[in-house]
């Protein structure tokens, strides 16, 4: 199995927030509590479908000040944990996590990258995502976004060279 990159693929990915708030009511001398949670993901099973992947790649990389760098998912640039070369065909989850503490961490805006930011405003016509200072995007498509033809990953940082955590899942080029 030498172009296999997985033979087997199980996780969760989702998002959990449980925040409570609370306000004094002084007529009544007791609290007033606003309760949100929330906790929505996806269980994924290794395979092709909805809600299953045969394809992960996960790295820390560099994001210069000079432009944008487009990561190329197609199987030439980047290799999973085994070392054999990621080529998407369908991006399920995409997260990135920006490991600086005090730059923002661009995301997009340039022609051929993968269609997760959209822009009806021009800026070179593709939308940019902004990702502040410790901050993290977590994008999820259990179908699948096709990226056979735009490709890119456009990443880049907004004024120094900036570290970043990524994670890309999805289904490899049959």
């Amino acid at each position: 199995m030498a172009n296999a990159n997985a033979t087997a693929l199980s996780g969760r990915s989702g998002v959990q927030i449980t925040i409570d708030s609370a306000k004094v009511d002084t007529a009544k001398l007791a609290e007033t509590l606003d309760k949100l949670g929330v906790d929505v993901g996806i269980d994924w099973l290794w395979g092709t479908g909805t809600g299953k992947a045969d394809l992960l790649y996960h790295a820390s990389l560099s994001a210069l000040d000079d432009g944008p760098a487009a990561v190329d998912i197609s199987g030439t640039d980047i290799k999973d944990a085994f070392g054999i070369a990621c080529d998407f065909s369908l991006l399920k989850l995409v997260f990135i996590k920006n490991t600086d503490e005090t730059e923002d961490l661009l995301l997009g805006g340039l022609a051929n990258q993968i269609p997760i930011a959209e822009s009806t405003t021009p800026f070179a016509e593709y939308g940019v995502i902004v990702i502040p200072p410790g901050g993290f995007l977590l994008w999820v498509d259990p179908i699948g976004v096709d990226v056979k033809t735009d490709k890119y990953l456009q990443i880049w940082a907004e004024t120094v060279d900036i570290t970043y955590d990524v994670v890309l899942m999805g289904e490899k080029t049959p």
